[in-house]
């Protein structure tokens, strides 16, 4: 599987991320993207934040989306939940890995 540069931006947030949170959030990441990256050497975005997205969040999200696929990049959302469960995986493989 071949590597992937990608901007994230996390938000520690109980329950679903509000709009107003999201929107800041994809701000953040719009920011970055024009003016600390070659824009050529992103691939894509990751959010992560809450338990979920409530409607409008979801509307803002897909809107983001939309706008990084035009530009042949990605976006994907993950919950609070979600990237802890994905940082213990990574930490027990390295772990794993040093251990044998």
């Amino acid at each position: 599987m071949a590597r992937s540069r990608v901007l994230t931006q996390e938000k520690h947030y109980s329950g679903n991320l509000p709009p107003k949170e999201v929107k800041d959030l994809i701000q953040k990441l719009r920011y970055q993207f024009e003016h600390c990256y070659v824009p050529s050497g992103v691939d894509g975005f990751l959010i992560i934040g809450g338990d979920g997205l409530s409607d409008k969040s979801q509307q803002l999200v897909d809107d983001f989306s939309n706008w990084a696929s035009n530009k042949g990049m990605f976006v994907r959302y993950q919950t609070s939940r979600e990237m802890v469960s994905i940082r213990n995986t990574l930490r027990n493989r390295t772990e794993n890995i040093w251990e044998q």
